[in-house]
């Protein structure tokens, strides 16, 4: 099964890694491309051209004083910290199975001695309403105590 929060920390750090992926990207030039097609029509005297326009441009920032550097720096340790972050969850969940898992292994040790308490109250309650079956008549305190063992022995853990 997967833990939503460990998705979102995965999403965190994929984000935080297209942020530096951005950063890098900075310093890069720019390159523009476009074009234009334009019909030119003259009524008098009758005349028709096509002007075609096409341009490229390129931006290349030289320099920004550190801008492009400190916002890569930025970028790295965004990534470094949400990689931290989803460490520290995956630690707590680790440590959160590892501890239901020994609290599963208690509860089934309490259950295993827990056995032989609640079949002698069961045997102890049996032999109590045979006699009774038989026409002897338990005092009322003897009755009440085999009701109470047998009720309080699955929780007796010993």
């Amino acid at each position: 099964m997967r833990r939503r929060e460990l998705q979102v920390a995965q999403m965190s750090i994929q984000s935080a890694q297209l942020g530096g992926k951005v950063a890098r990207a900075e310093f890069r030039p720019k390159i523009e491309a476009g074009g234009l097609l334009t019909d030119f029509q003259q009524s008098t005297p009758r005349a028709h051209t096509d002007l075609a326009l096409g341009f490229i441009k390129v931006e290349w920032g030289v320099f920004e004083g550190g801008r492009r550097i400190g916002a890569l720096d930025i970028a790295d340790s965004k990534t470094r910290a949400a990689a931290a972050e989803a460490e520290a969850l995956a630690d707590t969940i680790a440590f959160q199975v590892n501890e239901s898992y020994r609290q599963l292994v208690v509860a089934r040790r309490g259950i295993d001695r827990s056995k032989p308490a609640v079949e002698q109250a069961r045997e102890a309650y049996r032999l109590l309403r045979a006699r009774h079956a038989k026409g002897a008549t338990p005092r009322r305190r003897r009755v009440t105590d085999s009701e109470a063992a047998l009720t309080r022995a699955p929780n007796r853990t010993n």
